[in-house]
């Protein structure tokens, strides 16, 4: 027991005083730390958009150039395909174009490019682009149900199937062929969290 002339704390006193204390601690840890979890989540969430938007910005800005649909690289129109993009219009030299090819492989978008160009005598590659990833953690492959990147329509809104119409694909929009493609994107930026999905369609503009 304390008298009333004595200074300081009793040992008790000074128990209680950091049990508090401890309590204190701990819940502000608590809330800091869920706080930044929550910052960090928001932050993954924010970069994977971005990093998606501007991936669907380039794939459908190059599909709205396209003349024509070419071919699946990998196998499979759904996930992949090759087109051209003319660019004739310049010099009046037909092999002037752009090969340009998108495909799903190991969860990244990787995207392909072979440049011609004239160069006074004849065309040649100028550029080269093999397999470069625009986008990760792309889960369109392993989601259920399965989402494929790439979806195709003809000039009707008709919806033509690469397994079966893979010949009526590459034909011009006024022979029944691609006049539209509707590309998806499902993104897993985290393994435990929900996916991200974002989806535009695309008009063959110069595949009349």
């Amino acid at each position: 027991m304390r008298r009333d002339d004595d200074d300081g704390f009793t040992l008790v006193e000074l128990a209680v005083v950091m049990l508090l204390l401890s309590i204190v601690t701990a819940m502000l840890y608590g809330f800091l730390d869920g706080t930044s979890n929550a910052t960090a989540r928001i932050a993954l969430h924010t970069r994977a958009q971005r990093d998606a938007e501007l991936a669907m910005r380039t794939i459908t800005q190059d599909l709205r150039a396209a003349s024509p649909i070419l071919s699946a690289p990998c196998g499979s129109y759904a996930n992949c395909m090759t087109f051209e993009v003319q660019r004739a219009a310049q010099t009046g030299h037909a092999c002037e174009k752009t090969v340009i090819g998108y495909a799903l492989a190991s969860g990244a978008l990787q995207r392909s490019l072979t440049e011609n160009t004239w160069t006074g005598a004849s065309c040649a590659v100028t550029r080269t682009v093999d397999n470069l990833p625009i986008l990760t953690s792309v889960v369109n492959a392993t989601v259920a149900p399965t989402t494929p990147l790439f979806v195709y329509y003809d000039n009707k809104g008709v919806v033509l199937d690469p397994s079966t119409q893979a010949t009526t694909l590459v034909k011009k929009p006024s022979q029944g062929g691609t006049a539209s493609i509707k590309v998806s994107f499902v993104v897993r930026y985290k393994s435990n969290a929900p996916v991200l999905t974002l989806s535009s369609l695309a008009a063959l503009r110069n595949s009349r």
